[in-house]
């Protein structure tokens, strides 16, 4: 049973009556009881539940990326459930049962510091990507020493390979090593980290590329 300690407005933990409560990040909540037994669940249920589930399937190989790249957006909740959220309203595509994720529209970070110019991957020597860009360095924020950030997602392994690679805004190219990615298409995107960390780049989708 749970105890209201300060009063009908203050938080509490454990079950009281037909809500539960507790604590997450040192914000009191407060939920009601899943109802067992009730029926059926409705077609909303049904289909918000598989849109749910295949956006959990897709990003839970980017776990942690998704705490530090979307820091920024990481208020009173999880830089994962933030890239959920995300993902849920702007890159699902289809009806029931038929949804996809709509890989370009797919944001793998954000925040202010500006993305390269005209970023593109291809196919490098065996087992590699690179990736090619504008070096748009004083633009807002840029600077010359600004960070890339290499991702790799294999649709048919649910797969991801991603790294902050030593290379620099100013050098305009960087390789990623998907050796075990070779003979798959995978969906490559972009960003750009600030050398200290603080300043995140919204992503860019780079295309479908074939891993040699």
């Amino acid at each position: 049973m749970g105890r209201i300690k300060k009063g009908i407005l203050g938080g509490f933990r454990g079950k009281v009556g037909v809500v539960t409560g507790g604590k997450w990040k040192g914000i009191d909540y407060m939920r009601s009881l899943p109802e067992g037994g009730q029926g059926d669940p409705s077609q909303a249920q049904i289909e918000h539940r598989a849109k749910f589930g295949m956006v959990v399937k897709f990003l839970k190989s980017f776990r942690g990326l998704l705490e530090f790249s979307f820091k920024d957006d990481a208020v009173q909740q999880t830089g994962f459930n933030a890239a959920m959220s995300l993902t849920m309203k702007s890159a699902v595509t289809g009806v029931y049962p038929g949804y996809q994720i709509g890989y370009p529209q797919v944001l793998l970070s954000r925040g202010g510091l500006p993305n390269a110019g005209a970023p593109s991957a291809a196919p490098g020597t065996a087992g590699k990507i690179t990736w090619h860009w504008t070096d748009n360095t004083g633009l807002g924020k840029a600077l010359a020493n600004d960070r890339a950030v290499l991702v790799s997602y294999s649709e048919t392994l649910n797969i991801s390979a991603y790294t902050v690679a030593p290379d620099l805004r100013s050098s305009g190219t960087a390789t990623l090593n998907t050796v075990g990615f070779s003979g798959h298409q995978v969906h490559t995107w972009l960003f750009f980290v600030s050398d200290n960390g603080q300043e995140i780049a919204t992503s860019i989708y780079t295309g479908l590329v074939n891993v040699v």
